[in-house]
């Protein structure tokens, strides 16, 4: 049976996410994030890296009565990143998509493997690398946003991280 650990699915996430951000920080070196968010779908085994940039939110900050300052607050961020112009940017990533193929295939042949279980062990076995991939998910999201990467972004005047798994929000 092939397998893989949660510290294993973590650092391949972290290392198939950074090179993304730089890639993609690099591309948009010119705006000011003020967000980067994960979807997951965790029975899918999807990671989605999502940006906002202070650009994205002008129209929130305007509407503030004037006597507001003229900066943004987290209350300006969407908090569905679904919703975000720049959501899923790693899935066109080359980087990306190279570093993650590997791990992809680990995960399918996860559960693969299980074709000859029984259904409640199949079932079991789903469910133990679906909740494996959820904490590594948010142990990655950690990892990167204190990440060099990360850092190195230019911010604007907020910026917020969060997660959420796809079924929780939707």
């Amino acid at each position: 049976m092939p397998s893989l650990t949660e510290t294993e699915l973590t650092g391949e996430i972290v290392a198939a996410a950074l090179p993304s951000i730089a890639a993609f920080g690099q591309e948009h070196r010119e705006e000011r994030f003020v967000g980067l968010a994960v979807e997951t779908l965790s029975e899918e085994r999807y990671f989605h890296l999502s940006a906002l940039f202070e650009s994205d939110c002008k129209a929130a900050s305007e509407v503030r009565s004037y006597t507001e300052m003229g900066y943004l607050l987290p209350e300006d961020i969407p908090s569905n990143c679904q919703e975000w112009p720049h959501f899923d940017f790693n899935g066109d990533c080359a980087a990306w998509k190279t570093r993650w193929a590997p791990t992809r295939d680990r995960l399918k042949a996860l559960g693969d493997s299980a074709d000859h279980l029984g259904p409640e062990e199949r079932v079991a076995r789903y469910e133990r690398v679906t909740n494996m991939f959820w904490k590594a998910s948010i142990a990655a999201l950690q990892l990167i946003v204190e990440s060099d990467e990360v850092r190195a972004l230019p911010k604007g005047s907020c910026f917020v991280s969060f997660i959420y798994e796809h079924h929780d929000v939707f």
